[in-house]
């Protein structure tokens, strides 16, 4: 059932149990010091993922290989001004 090991590249930290899911999340260290985060969901009854997400532009496409994802249906991360500026809202909205 499910994956016998979660990426390595990845510094799994914690998770929420849920009826139907787990969700576990983690810490991607940075060349700079800083750190990106990983995040995946779980079917709980099939141990499959069924949600992803990572700040980690390296690590993008790797997660979601791992996860299952098609490679044409990847989708990088985008700063957060880029982010508010797709749903029309300026940058330093609240």
């Amino acid at each position: 059932m499910g994956h016998p090991s979660l990426p390595d590249f990845v510094q799994w930290d914690r998770g929420v149990v849920g009826d139907e899911h787990v969700v576990v999340y983690g810490w991607i260290p940075r060349p700079d010091g800083r750190r990106d985060f990983a995040l995946i969901e779980f079917k709980r009854a099939t141990g499959q993922p069924t949600w992803w997400l990572t700040s980690s532009a390296k690590y993008s496409k790797a997660l979601h290989e791992w996860c299952g994802g098609k490679p044409e249906e990847h989708v990088d991360c985008v700063p957060f001004s880029e982010a508010l500026l797709a749903i029309g809202q300026p940058e330093g909205a609240q």
